[in-house]
């Protein structure tokens, strides 16, 4: 990767995130959390503008706790990310857990009963969240799906949450 000078280079990067949890089966990673951190800070510095930042949500031990942390963990990362480039672009996807039809995650997710909807055509789609945490409805977390995009990403500089709602804390 390098950076963009309008013409050339890498003008944006997707990255999967990873959760700063240790030690919690849901949360399997490809790195560890500082070695994630120092691979995200390395391609700031390579001068890449804008980097999409997408985590999954909705796995059975999401709770608002686990929520808090991960706002609170990103946050800071993001904040650092900043100090590095000023006018960095720090989009989030937080996507709904949707389970493919006949994996084991999906056949997981039922015997814990956390499935909302069990005919896969009526499901929801990565915006929608139709799956129950052992915490949360799926209400519940699309709730906190919205707030965390809202919350910390450069997508959207508004804090109302739709319907009047307000912060699922």
């Amino acid at each position: 990767m390098w950076g963009w000078d309008g013409k050339t280079g890498c003008f944006m990067a997707y990255i999967p995130a990873e959760r700063p949890f240790v030690g919690r089966q849901s949360y399997r990673k490809l790195l560890p959390w500082q070695q994630h951190c120092d691979m995200l800070r390395a391609i700031v510095r390579a001068g890449v503008p804008t980097i999409s930042y997408g985590f999954i949500i909705g796995l059975p031990d999401d709770n608002r706790d686990s929520f808090l942390y991960l706002e609170e963990a990103i946050s800071e990362l993001k904040q650092e990310l900043k100090v590095i480039n000023p006018s960095l672009n720090f989009f989030v996807t937080p996507y709904s857990i949707i389970p493919i039809p006949g994996t084991p995650q999906e056949q997981n997710l039922q015997k814990l009963g956390l499935l909302r909807f069990e005919d896969p055509t009526i499901r929801g789609n990565f915006w929608t969240s139709s799956v129950d945490t052992h915490y949360l409805s799926y209400e519940e977390v699309s709730d906190w799906q919205l707030y965390l995009f809202r919350s910390l990403g450069d997508n959207w500089k508004t804090s109302a949450m739709p319907l009047g709602r307000t912060s699922p804390r």
